[in-house]
């Protein structure tokens, strides 16, 4: 996560800024390696039709070696429709494999329409942080994840927090 979180700085540097001489010079080509980067470590998994970032870490460290954790999974998502709009403005073709697989991200979820923090996920795992608050700010995702969505998820991973302040468990 990293390293979405590094080439989602250099955007906003940019986009406060305006300097585009500074931005040609070095961040352009750090935030279009990043979504190389990202292109090579994303997996098609057959069963389900969508790719996969696997043995990763998200920002909860103590969710170590799991597959598609949301606040990563989303950040891949983003930095690769982004580094197609910067090669759109550049007047460069979009990269069609950064497309297909931002368009198809596997993000995890449970029956109960919740997002898990990772493809895994069950309700006994001690959660650090909240990463997938994470989703709504500071990274705004937005595909495929509504208003709604947004706030069942608050509401799941703020409720031990609730309990726990009223001494309930």
């Amino acid at each position: 996560h990293l390293n979405y979180d590094i080439a989602f700085n250099l955007f906003q540097q940019y986009n406060i800024t305006n300097n585009l001489t500074w931005f040609n010079n070095g961040p352009r080509q750090v935030i279009e390696s990043a979504a190389n980067m990202t292109g090579n470590l994303l997996k098609y998994n057959e069963t389900t039709k969508t790719y996969w970032l696997h043995n990763m870490t998200d920002p909860d460290e103590y969710a170590n070696n799991v597959d598609n954790g949301a606040f990563t999974i989303a950040s891949a998502a983003e930095l690769l429709k982004e580094a197609n709009a910067l090669r759109l403005a550049q007047g460069l073709p979009i990269n069609e494999t950064w497309q297909e697989q931002w368009q198809n991200i596997a993000f995890p979820s449970a029956p109960s329409n919740i997002t898990l923090e990772y493809q895994t996920m069950n309700d006994s795992v001690a959660v650090k942080q909240a990463d997938v608050v994470l989703l709504t700010y500071p990274l705004d995702y937005g595909e495929d994840y509504t208003a709604a969505d947004k706030l069942l998820d608050l509401d799941y991973v703020s409720e031990p927090y609730k309990l726990e302040a009223y001494g309930t468990n």
